[in-house]
């Protein structure tokens, strides 16, 4: 930028443009890929051009708030998991419980005996005995995922949050589902990266003080602080959101006890006449055999070509639009609610930042305007 046209930059934006490169508040060396490599041209090597769409790929700094709402959304569905576990920990984790800890050692001496591979399982539940203590480690559990949802000492919470999930995980994996992978997948990854620097408690309390620094008024926006770290762990959760489709199409195709009922069209008609699964009766389809195979190699040609089509920028908002119905009509036919919530979770990180960025804003907006009024 010239000096003359940074002279005619307004004084405040050059106050919170000149605060946020001081503050420490975004990655270090966190300045856009773009401003610092060379354009790709004959000048380059195909090594080199390799090299840089590599970078590109994984550490060109994005708004954070997409990796902001993944938190939040993550957060909600592991407190919900919690909750449900909440009234029943003697029932099923006490010594006179369902699942007394000498059944998850000879469930995992089971496994191991089986074929299976030795695993380090910690679980703090395992030092737990009477009801009292097992309550008072739920709640106090809870309480650090509802920090880490709300963004509260953010690099800490979320570290815990993955501690708590995991120790239940482990405790007793034999009453886990589909979905308990997925929240530890989101969990982790949410470690590594700036989970806390959008959509959070944390920023919304620096972002008061840099405003009343700066004296700005509550519709003025401040300037949006990219961060490499939030590409990175998005572009994670993206490849392993991936790996869950891939996994998921292999899984159907490659057969079973019943024959590969995916390819003969029949498997949605299988999961809709389960007696205690589908939320809603679907049986009345029976009269259209059609719609059940259409159903049927829907689910399949979806999972075959999200992996493919969502990282085409194109075709992505498409892809996704496309994911809200499937995964509705699939939790109302199987009853799986949260892994189908987790699914769609973890495909949020596909959404571009600016369009959540432009919907956080005018939400803050309102919610400023009402304050003042």
């Amino acid at each position: 930028m010239s000096a003359q046209a940074q002279s005619k930059m307004p004084v405040r934006a050059q106050n919170a443009k000149t605060h946020g490169a001081e503050s420490g508040t975004h990655d270090a060396a966190a300045p856009t890929l773009a401003a610092a490599r060379p354009a790709l041209g004959s000048d380059l090597t195909w090594a080199e051009q390799v090299g840089e769409c590599w970078n590109r790929f994984w550490f060109t700094a994005t708004d954070p708030v997409t990796l902001g709402w993944v938190r939040v959304l993550t957060g909600l569905l592991a407190l919900y998991l919690q909750l449900t576990l909440a009234f029943d920990l003697g029932r099923f984790f006490g010594t006179e419980g369902y699942l007394p800890l000498r059944t998850s050692i000879d469930w995992y001496e089971w496994f191991i005996d089986t074929g299976g591979e030795p695993m380090l399982k910690y679980s703090y539940l395992s030092y737990l005995r009477t009801p009292g203590q097992l309550a008072a480690a739920h709640w106090i559990g809870m309480g650090i995922l509802a920090l880490f949802t709300a963004g509260i000492f953010t690099r800490v919470t979320s570290v815990l949050s993955l501690i708590i999930m995991l120790s239940y995980f482990h405790r007793a994996p034999m009453i886990t589902s589909q979905v308990e992978p997925i929240i530890a997948m989101l969990l982790f990854y949410l470690c590594l990266g700036p989970a806390g620097a959008a959509v959070s408690v944390d920023t919304w309390l620096k972002e008061r003080k840099l405003r009343a620094d700066l004296k700005l008024k509550p519709e003025e926006a401040l300037p949006v602080q990219p961060r490499w770290g939030a590409t990175v762990v998005l572009r994670l959760i993206q490849i392993h959101v991936c790996a869950f489709y891939v996994m998921s199409f292999l899984a159907k195709v490659s057969g079973g006890g019943l024959g590969n009922v995916w390819l003969r069209g029949e498997a949605m008609w299988w999961v809709i006449t389960e007696p205690d699964m589908p939320l809603v009766d679907f049986t009345w389809i029976a009269r259209a055999p059609l719609l059940i195979d259409v159903w049927t190699f829907s689910v399949l040609l979806f999972e075959a070509l999200f992996p493919l089509l969502v990282w085409n920028r194109l075709l992505r908002p498409i892809v996704l639009a496309v994911s809200v119905p499937m995964w509705i009509l699939m939790a109302l036919a199987t009853g799986l609610t949260t892994y189908a919530a987790a699914m769609l979770i973890g495909s949020l990180a596909f959404v571009d930042p600016a369009c959540l960025r432009s919907c956080w804003q005018c939400c803050r907006a309102k919610f400023a305007k009402a304050d003042a009024q």
